[in-house]
């Protein structure tokens, strides 16, 4: 509802006009760009009352298809400088009720009420895990956009956590929506295993982390861990794969592979398409995810969902994702990890409860009731 016809709004049967950042609706989608994608997938259809606006400053990677849905393209060169300037000026023409920002902020000049969504507050608590862009785009805009939005959407206790004691809001503004995780990722069958192994580890069997590679993501002990496994003699043939599109820092990496002599056992797949990447889930040995903080950690559910066994790092919000169906290890000892991911690899009943559990724990989230609650948040809204 636009602010000031709230009150005409309120007790009629007229139906909102619901705008949402599509920014991150880019080619090679990450986090952001999933949690938009199926947000709005669901939403669409399961709400044909509202209609629905996607607002971006360049095309976007959605194929409209729902008859209640607009896309509006206002092009600017920088999508921080479109969110201020190209953005309530799309929002002012289309009349727009209600502003979704699922990238953590909203325009300094907003002509409707906002919901925003944030994942994690990394740019606050750890400014050093980011570019300067990243940090002057959200360091200091993050905290004013959370006290002005209507409601702040969390999708983890942990990051609602964080949200309360870092940032200026009121605690009954704050609710926790959890994202779900695609039907394509499944166990499946292992008839492409051999294939996607010689596609993306020379044929080995490997251990796998999926995601950005930079700094947060601690890939540097990763590749500790993974030397010291590697001399295992039940995991000298193993491989380690890291897949995902190249962040700033990266570089850092490949050198320590070749410092290391692994640099022919290391293999970085890049950015791998959201259509190949159940496949490559489905024929690795173990997700292995040291990250040092996440507000969800979607590709350990993912790997969950596929029948993969998981190994992460106890802190933030992994724990509450994985809950019991993982090993979930305290602590920076590479020793400590190589143990766990050998034993979740060669141990059979102990790889077996491990993957059951993850197939069971994968199947709390879902796209569809993450759409349903943020849908209810929508109409709380108009209601008042």
């Amino acid at each position: 509802m636009r602010q000031g016809d709230a009150e005409a709004l309120r007790g009629t049967d007229r139906k909102m006009k619901i705008a949402i950042d599509g920014r991150a609706l880019t080619v090679s989608r990450t986090g952001g760009g999933c949690y938009t994608y199926h947000l709005l997938r669901k939403l669409l259809e399961r709400d044909e009352d509202n209609r629905y606006v996607l607002c971006a400053h360049k095309p976007v990677m959605f194929a409209p298809g729902a008859a209640n849905l607009d896309v509006k393209i206002n092009r600017f060169p920088l999508g921080v400088l479109w969110q201020q300037a190209g953005l309530p000026y799309i929002l002012m023409k289309e009349r727009v009720d209600l502003f979704h920002s699922p990238l953590f902020t909203i325009p300094f000049c907003l002509p409707c009420p906002a919901v925003i969504t944030i994942f994690d507050l990394t740019p606050l608590l750890f400014p050093q895990f980011h570019n300067w862009k990243v940090r002057l785009s959200l360091k200091y805009t993050m905290g004013l956009s959370a006290r002005r939005a209507k409601k702040v959407i969390a999708i983890s206790e942990s990051t609602r956590r964080d949200i309360l004691e870092h940032l200026p809001v009121d605690e009954s503004k704050v609710v926790v929506i959890y994202p779900g995780v695609s039907s394509s990722f499944h166990p499946g069958d292992s008839s492409s295993r051999e294939q996607t192994r010689q596609e993306y580890a020379d044929g080995a069997r490997y251990i796998l982390h999926v995601g950005t590679l930079e700094p947060r993501k601690n890939l540097g002990f990763l590749i500790d861990v993974y030397d010291l496994l590697r001399k295992r003699k039940s995991s000298e043939n193993l491989h380690l794969v890291l897949a995902g599109g190249k962040g700033w820092g990266y570089d850092n990496l490949f050198r320590k592979a070749a410092e290391l002599g692994i640099e022919d056992r290391v293999h970085f797949a890049g950015y791998v398409d959201s259509d190949e990447l159940p496949c490559i889930y489905r024929a690795a040995e173990a997700l292995v995810y040291s990250s040092l903080y996440e507000g969800f950690g979607l590709p350990v559910l993912e790997a969950m969902a596929s029948g993969l066994p998981v190994v992460v790092s106890s802190n933030s919000s992994l724990p509450e994702v994985v809950g019991d169906a993982g090993q979930v290890i305290r602590g920076w000892n590479a020793e400590e990890w190589a143990g766990a991911i050998h034993d979740i690899i060669t141990e059979g009943p102990l790889r077996e409860r491990a993957i059951s559990k993850g197939i069971v724990q994968a199947r709390k989230f879902s796209w569809e009731k993450c759409a349903e609650e943020v849908l209810k948040v929508y109409m709380e809204l108009a209601q008042g």
